[in-house]
C-alpha cells in the first residue's frame, strides 16, 4: 500500500489500484496475457513500486509500478493512473526473453514474482519448468534502469566464467548442457547495504544430475549479490547436486539476532525441507551450528550423489524427516495395510534418498514440508 492506495495484482497479471480506505476501484491494467500460449503457471505474487527522485511531482509515472507478467515481460506503469510509463524500455515494457534460449514456444519461461527494486534498479528472475530436459533456458538474474528501461547487469546461477570459482562445482563442461537454477521466489533487499538477496532453484533437470556432475554451485542456494554491480558477495548452499527439486522457495527474511546484547544483522532462510538457517546478512557466515552428513548414494547408472548435506543443528527442523512402513495410514486395516506394502517396495532411508529404478519415497516431498 502507497499513499492511500492498495496495489493488487491477480491471476495473468491483472494490476488493480484500490483505495484502501474505501475499497473502491481507482483503475486497473490487463497487460492482454496470451491465453494462447501454454502457460505453466499462472501465479502472480504481487507488484513492487519506485518512486523517481528526479521527476517533477505534477509530472506523469513519477511513482511507477512494476509487474512482471507470466508471459516473460516486465511492465511499469504510473502509479496514479495505471497507464504505461512510455518512456520505460519500448512503450512501458520491455521483453524477458530477449537474450533468453527459450524453448517449447515460451510456454514455461515466465515471471511469477515481483521484481526487487533498490537504488534506481529493477531487479527480475524467472520461473522456468525445470523438468521437461536437461539443456533449458538459463535462470539469470537481470538488473534494469528504473526509469529507462535499460539493462545494467545481468547474473547466471550456473557459472559461465571460468575464473568463479563455482565454476570448478560443475565437472568437466556440465555447465554448458544445463539451465535453470533460476530465481522464481521473491528476493530481498538490504539497501543501506546495497546487497540483494535472490534465493535460487534446482538445476535442470531436477531428478537426474548425471549430466550436471559435482555441487553445482550457486544452485539451491541464498546469494547475496551487489545491487549495484550483480557481484557475488557470498553464498550459502542448503542442497548440493539437487535430485529433489528443493528449490529455495521462500523470500529471504531479514532480522536483527541480539547475541549478548549486541545486534547482529541476519537473513533467514526457510527450506522445502523444513530446514531453517540464519546466516550474517554481510557474510553468509551460519549464525547456528550447521553439519555435513552423510546421505544415501544412488543406484542410478551415471548419477553420483554429493556424498553430504548439510543439516542446522539449531533451529531445530520444522517438520519430520522420514517415512517408514509404520507411517502408512488409511481409513481401515486393508487400506492401511495395502500403503504400507507400497511404501516397503520403494526406497525410504529418511530425506535426501536419492531418485531409484525401483521407485524413491520422497520426504517431504518437492513441494514442501
Amino acid at each position: 500500500m502507497i499513499d492511500g492506495t492498495l496495489f493488487l495484482s491477480t491471476p495473468y497479471n491483472r494490476v488493480i489500484a484500490l483505495d484502501a480506505e474505501t475499497g473502491r476501484e481507482r483503475w486497473r491494467y490487463d497487460p492482454n496475457i496470451d491465453r494462447t500460449r501454454r502457460l505453466a503457471i499462472v501465479t502472480s505474487r504481487g507488484v513492487s513500486t519506485w518512486l523517481d527522485p528526479a521527476a517533477r511531482a505534477d509530472g506523469g509515472c513519477r511513482r511507477r509500478i512494476f509487474v512482471g507478467t507470466i508471459d516473460a515481460r516486465l511492465i511499469a506503469v504510473d502509479a496514479a493512473t495505471g497507464t504505461p510509463c512510455t518512456s520505460f524500455g519500448r512503450n512501458g515494457q520491455i521483453d524477458l526473453t530477449e537474450g533468453i534460449d527459450v524453448r517449447d514456444e515460451r510456454c514455461c519461461y515466465q515471471v511469477t514474482s515481483p521484481p526487487a527494486v533498490v537504488d534506481g534498479l529493477v531487479v527480475v528472475g524467472s520461473a522456468i519448468g525445470d523438468n521437461r530436459a536437461a539443456d533449458l533456458e538459463r535462470g539469470v538474474v537481470r538488473a534494469y534502469d528504473a526509469q529507462s528501461g535499460a539493462l545494467r547487469w545481468s547474473w547466471d546461477p550456473i557459472p559461465t566464467r571460468e575464473s568463479d570459482p563455482a565454476r570448478a562445482t560443475w565437472a568437466g563442461d556440465s555447465w554448458r548442457r544445463t539451465g535453470a537454477a533460476n530465481v522464481w521466489s521473491v528476493m530481498s533487499v538490504d539497501a543501506e547495504r546495497g546487497l540483494i538477496f535472490v534465493p535460487t532453484s534446482s538445476p535442470s533437470p531436477d531428478f537426474y544430475g548425471g549430466e550436471r556432475l559435482g555441487a553445482n554451485v550457486y544452485a539451491n542456494s541464498v546469494v547475496a549479490l551487489r545491487a549495484a554491480t550483480g557481484e557475488v558477495i557470498w553464498h550459502f548452499q542448503v542442497v548440493h547436486h539437487d535430485l529433489w527439486d528443493y528449490d529455495v522457495p521462500a523470500q529471504p527474511i531479514l532480522v536483527n539476532l541480539i547475541r549478548q546484547g549486541q545486534s547482529i544483522p541476519a537473513v533467514v532462510v526457510a527450506t522445502k525441507m523444513g530446514h531453517l538457517y540464519v546466516l550474517h546478512r554481510e557474510t553468509g557466515v551460519s549464525l547456528f551450528p550447521v553439519e555435513e552428513r552423510a546421505v544415501p548414494r544412488s543406484t542410478v547408472p551415471g548419477e553420483e550423489v554429493w556424498p553430504t548435506q548439510p543439516f542446522p543443528l539449531r533451529p531445530r527442523p520444522l517438520v519430520p524427516s522420514r517415512l517408514t512402513v509404520d507411517d502408512a495410514w488409511g481409513v481401515d486395516a486393508s487400506e492401511r495395510d495395502a500403503c504400507r506394502a507400497r511404501i516397503a517396495r520403494l526406497r525410504s532411508e529418511g530425506i535426501f534418498t536419492p531418485p531409484s529404478l525401483e521407485g524413491t519415497v520422497t520426504f517431504p516431498g518437492y513441494g514442501g514440508g
